[in-house]
């Protein structure tokens, strides 16, 4: 079954498209899956996890993924091979590095079937096949016309300047694979006039199918071996192209593909698993037809068709597995019966890298019924870091019926290496015997193996100085004939795999120890271009048109290079061999940036620019850091890949991160990234740069003449940024035929720049130049210019003066920057003599005399500029400084708006100033529309803002500043804090607490308002936000209107008096004991006593009248009977009326008598009176009555008659 995973409309696919495949074909009954399809660079560890979970569940369910691991070869495929230096060179392709697939490398057909043309010529020649060229034709919209001859002529590397001097009009171009890719050798053939492109092999081996675009694509193009090539190469011939088809003896038989891309994984797994015929392989192609192919995508298949029958027997013979054990034993019988493949050049197993375990078996693979495992039942090991000697335990499985006896052999190899480069061979190392083990049946044995490469340490470390692989098999043979029975592939790394570099030294190093780059081979001039594919730094270019005064771009260049006579960017070498980097972000586009550019060896991550001052040698504080981290594959190339890029997120101006030019100085350009291996450090590289944005000033110049011979003499350049002086030069412009000095011609990259004819004058061994005759001085230009690519240039006519005189400039420049300010000002100049120098001020700069001098600021504009030095400066121009640019140095006054805005409404009352550095205030109004705000227009700068708030107003911000900006409306917010209520609350409180509603209320809810009034106060002079402020009043106002108290009850105080009057008019009061009475008295005097005080509390009244009440009721007193007093009163009334010891009693006793009668009446109507009182009445008046002493008449005579009217026995009473 097919399962289509590429689109019509991209031409690609994804890991989530085919990871659905798999999981339909296994639904729909799949016994085996292949996928030819991949990309190089696979990881193992950070493989897609969707892939990587679809690859499970169908090995969960028995079924076995076969995947091509690629056709790249390895790093440089194309181009070179890899340098003895990078060991990291393996492509093997993702997904075929997801562990619990197969991963299937090529291995050459024993014949070719395929089409070929006929070279006329060579019919005869049996050791070139009669004549009969295989080829691999690319995919292209011409094709070859059958039984044409066609000639063909030799176009080199097919490169543009091979075609110089080539006729290949009407022709085929015959030019080797290398250097550029075959779409750029296909599109310059046709630029040409070629009518089609024959490409060989730079390398013996298969035949590889051509990938075109563009242009190229009209014309027929086709691959031919590198035999061929040469052949054609030494011979002259014609070629016929019929479409025919033959089977030949390949004569790369039964070799590795060299396309066949190596492993380990970019994260050092052993990878690919096991290698089938997939070179030179008659497939099937669309519309019915046949072709030959070659790729791993044609070996694939071959395996998958393996696994389906391992599956079968497997199920057949074990019907008890389940489906996760009979997917885990078809990979590991294929890889353990596989036949590890010999180098035929070396004789020495070839590397597991590249064939896995080796060439598939299959009658083996269903009939051994042995296989081996290392760590985690896996049949490979990798081993990852080793040192020269190192161990790791292989278990052979025995799953027959018999015990087997084997002997193993321990095959040990590294690579070759020739010339710096590896060679992609295998070296052989040891080659270790170990005693037989036997293995019983249904069951394993493990046996360690035992490694020791130590006698090839120093020379293998010397070959490969970042460390090499030691790899091979582990195989168990035959006692009896040695014949391979099973073998388990091995690999580690004597080194730092992870750590291994990822991109290649900067061109700068590499020209400094005399090396060149993988891709680029330092020329003898030492020149290198932007479009090399180097590591270097870029830079932007331009040149001035001095015969137009216009500047026309250049395409970038390498930093650190200079372009010559010939066009050609040179490095400039100090006598270290060392590169001065500097550049000037000064928008003048020459060198106004720069960006990193490198070949990368390996897979990088979390690639990152950085820029620090040159004395942060610890890196700590990053001026500048690139926004985001980029990862990145390898530059393998492969014919068709990128050789090295241009890393985009690496582009620094010369600002820091918040966009602000930085000063001219030294600084470091550091550029981050990680090998994207799991445990790998971070690796750097750092360029010393210099930013220099100031020109060299050339200072002044004479002309001399002997005999009618010219002589230019240029003083001493004065080279103001310190950037260094790269070039001094004086030409002269020389017209063609039609008097124009300009010209268009393409520039290294390819690209049509206009240039100026400009004849370059020889400096003479003293330093001055002699002058052409008949070149008019205006046409001569005297150019310096510094390694940061500012330059100054002037024509002679301009320069040169007298001998003894010098030039000088007067500038009013802005105060930081030095830059011209535009602005209209005068000046004048005194000479020593105090008179004024007469000056032409048409130009910028003047000629004067050697001597002393004063500039003088005559005017400029006060109220747009704020001048930061003297108006008049002195100086002297002399033969040793004879330029001088005198700079009044000033501040361009900017305006931008400025509202400082509260966050509440303030009161009128409220005023803003603003304070500047100088101490100078403004004020700042009141917005009339905008909301809570102050403003008006006012100079940029920093300023300290003042405000004055009215009472109960605070600032948040104590010290508040403000930055104005140009060209932008700023806004200062600032946070106004009112506790105009909280004061008032605060001061309530003297009243509050004097009120009855306060001193009445709950205790408990006195505490509470006394607690919030204590936080009030701390509030009141507190730091708070408004927040918290206002959490504050409101807290008091509850607790302020939780005071319950109530006016005190006075009318109960009243009320508690007059009830002790009428007390004590009572026998209770009057009858009681004296300290009864007494206490009662006291609590009635502390209740009087309320009466008297301005404030009492309610608590103070309760108090006492509970005292008082307290007291009366402890009053003992009973009621005093007046009854016996009574009756004697009334009784007296009638004793008076008719006795007459009464009537005729003597004055003073009467008057007596009737003084204690009154009192014994008082007490009567007194209801208070005791009962001592009725008592001493009712004995005073007996008393009285006593005494009386009236006689009766003798005239009259009355008889006395007893009346009985009471018990004699208890009462004394008489009635006459």
């Amino acid at each position: 079954m097919f399962m289509r995973v590429f689109s019509d409309r991209s031409g690609t696919t994804s890991s989530a498209i085919y990871a659905k495949a798999i999981d339909d074909a296994v639904a729909l009954g799949a016994d085996s899956i292949n996928m030819s399809l991949g990309s190089s660079t696979g990881s193992t560890v950070n493989a897609d996890p969707s892939i990587v979970d679809a690859i499970k569940r169908t090995r969960a369910k028995g079924v076995s993924v076969l995947i091509s691991a690629g056709n790249s070869n390895t790093f440089g495929y194309g181009y070179d091979k890899p340098l003895a230096e990078n060991p990291d060179y393996g492509l093997v392709g993702n997904p075929s590095t997801v562990e619990d697939s197969i991963s299937v490398a090529s291995v050459n057909n024993t014949v070719v079937t395929e089409e070929v043309f006929n070279v006329l010529g060579l019919e005869n020649n049996a050791e070139l096949n009669h004549g009969k060229f295989t080829y691999a034709a690319a995919e292209t919209e011409g094709q070859f016309e059958k039984g044409k001859e066609y000639e063909y002529v030799d176009a080199g590397l097919g490169r543009e300047e091979d075609f110089s001097g080539v006729d290949v009009k009407g022709k085929l171009a015959l030019v080797q694979r290398s250097s550029i890719t075959f779409a750029e050798k296909a599109n310059n053939a046709l630029k040409h006039g070629a009518t089609g492109i024959l490409v060989y092999n730079n390398v013996a081996g298969a035949n590889v199918t051509i990938a075109l675009d563009g242009e190229g694509k009209k014309n027929p193009a086709v691959f031919i071996s590198k035999e061929y090539g040469e052949a054609l190469k030494a011979g002259q011939y014609k070629l016929v192209f019929n479409g025919d088809m033959a089977n030949q003896p390949n004569p790369e038989a039964k070799e590795m593909s060299d396309f066949s891309s190596w492993g380990v994984t970019t994260d050092g797994q052993l990878k690919p698993d096991v290698t089938a015929p997939g070179g030179s392989i008659f497939s099937s192609l669309n519309d019915n037809t046949y072709g030959n192919m070659s790729g791993t995508s044609m070996a694939a298949p071959h395996v998958a068709g393996v696994a389906a029958l391992v599956k079968q027997y497997l199920l057949k013979k074990y019907p008890d597995k389940s489906p996760a054990e009979i997917s885990e034993l078809v990979k590991a019988l294929i890889m353990s019966t596989a036949k590890p493949h010999v180098n035929k050049e070396t004789g020495t197993y070839t590397s597991p890298r590249q064939q896995g375990a080796g060439i598939v078996d299959t009658a083996a693979a269903v009939s051994t019924d042995l296989y081996v495992t290392g760590e985690n039942n896996y049949p490979s090991v990798s081993l990852g870091n080793v040192k020269d000697e190192f161990t790791f335990d292989v278990t052979v499985h025995n799953l027959s019926d018999k015990d087997r006896t084997l002997k193993m052999i321990v095959n040990t190899n590294t690579d070759n290496v020739k010339d710096g480069r590896f060679t992609l061979t295998p070296r052989k190392l040891t080659e270790t015997v170990w005693p037989e083990i036997t293995v019983k049946a249904h069951s394993s044995e493990c046996v360690t193996v035992k490694v020791n490469t130590s006698k090839f340490a120093e020379e293998l470390s010397k070959l490969m100085p970042n460390g090499y692989f030691l790899e091979g098999f582990v195989r168990f043979v035959d006692p009896a004939d040695d014949g391979d029975v099973v073998s388990l592939p091995f690999m580690g790394f004597r080194g730092e795999f992870q750590n291994l570099p990822a991109a290649e030294k900067p061109i700068y190093n590499l020209v400094r120890e005399g090396k060149s780059g993988f891709y680029y081979d330092v020329l003898k001039d030492k020149s290198v271009s932007a479009g090399d594919n180097v590591s270097a730094i870029l830079t932007t270019a331009n040149e001035t048109l001095y015969s137009t005064g216009q500047t026309t771009a250049r395409s970038p260049i390498v930093l650190g290079t200079v372009e010559n006579e010939q066009g050609t960017n040179v490095l400039q070498l100090d006598a270290n061999g060392n590169v001065r980097l500097a550049f000037s972000p000064n928008n003048d586009g020459n060198k106004d940036l720069i960006q990193y550019r490198s070949v990368f060896y390996r897979n990088f991550t979390n690639l990152t620019a950085s820029v620090y001052a040159s004395t942060d040698t610890d890196y700590r504080s990053p001026i500048w850091k690139s926004s985001k981290a980029l990862d990145g594959r390898k530059n393998y190339f492969d014919s068709k890949g990128p050789k090295s890029y241009v890393v985009e997120n690496t582009v620094w101006d010369g600002r820091d991160s918040s966009g602000n030019a930085v000063k001219d100085g030294l600084y470091t350009y550091v550029i981050r990234y990680m090998p994207d291996v799991p445990g790998a450090n971070e690796q750097a590289v750092a360029f010393q740069l210099q930013i220099d944005t100031q020109k060299p000033v050339i200072t002044s110049g004479y002309i001399t003449n002997t005999n009618g011979v010219e002589t230019f003499v240029a003083r001493q350049v004065k080279d103001e940024g310190d950037g260094g002086i790269l070039r001094k030069s004086l030409f002269y412009l020389q017209p063609d035929k039609n008097n124009s000095v300009l010209y268009q011609a393409r520039d290294t990259l390819g690209n049509v720049r206009i240039y100026e004819r400009r004849v370059c004058i020889a400096t003479n061994q003293d330093g001055s130049y002699t002058l052409p005759k008949g070149v008019e001085k205006t046409n001569i230009f005297y150019l310096v210019e510094d390694f940061a690519g500012n330059k100054d240039v002037i024509s002679l006519a301009k320069l040169v003066g007298d001998e003894n005189s010098g030039r000088i400039r007067v500038a009013l420049v802005d105060a930081e920057s030095h830059k011209d300010l535009d602005t209209s000002f005068v000046y004048r100049i005194k000479d020593a003599n105090g008179n004024y120098v007469n000056l032409d001020k048409g130009n910028d700069i003047n000629f004067l005399g050697f001597g002393h001098y004063v500039a003088e600021l005559f005017t400029y504009d006060k109220g747009g500029l704020k001048l930061y030095s003297p108006q008049t400066q002195e100086f002297d121009l002399t033969v040793e400084d004879s330029f001088k640019t005198i700079e009044f140095l000033a501040k361009e006054i900017v305006y931008a708006p400025l509202s400082v805005a509260f966050n509440q409404a303030v009161p009128k009352n409220t005023s803003v100033v603003l304070k500047n550095a100088d101490g100078d205030l403004l004020v700042l109004p009141m917005q009339k529309y905008g909301q809570n705000a102050f403003g008006k227009t006012v100079a940029v700068g920093r300023y300290t803002v003042l405000v004055k708030l009215p009472a109960g107003y605070e600032l948040w911000d104590e010290n508040p500043t403000v930055e104005v900006f140009e060209s932008q409306n700023n806004l200062l917010k600032l946070a106004v804090i009112i506790k105009t209520q909280l004061l008032a609350a605060v001061n309530k409180q003297a009243s509050l607490v004097a009120s009855a509603q306060y001193y009445n209320a709950a205790a408990e809810k006195r505490t509470a308002y006394n607690q919030a009034y204590a936080v009030a106060q701390v509030a009141v002079a507190g730091k708070l936000t408004q927040a918290e402020v206002d959490k504050v009043l409101a807290a008091l106002n509850t607790a302020s209107n939780d005071l319950d108290g109530k006016d005190s009850d006075i009318a109960s105080v009243k009320q508690a008096i007059a009830a002790y009057g009428a007390m004590t008019k009572t026998g209770r009061y009057a009858n009681a004991t004296e300290k009864y009475r007494r206490n009662y008295d006291q609590a009635f005097q502390a209740v009087a006593f309320l009466l008297a005080q301005e404030r009492v509390t309610q608590e103070q009244i309760d108090t006492v009248l509970a005292q008082l009440k307290a007291a009366e009721q402890r009053l003992n007193g009973k009621a005093t009977n007046f009854s016996s007093l009574q009756k004697l009163v009334d009784r007296e009334v009638e004793f008076q009326a008719s006795n007459y010891r009464f009537i005729y009693a003597s004055d003073d006793v009467k008057a007596a008598y009737l003084t204690a009668f009154e009192k014994a009446q008082a007490v009567l109507v007194n209801p208070g009176a005791s009962r001592e009182e009725v008592k001493a009445a009712t004995a005073n008046l007996r008393e009285a009555k006593r005494k009386l002493n009236g006689k009766r008449p003798q005239k009259v005579q009355t008889v006395s008659v007893l009346t009985k009217t009471a018990d004699p026995a208890t009462s004394n009473e008489l009635v006459s």
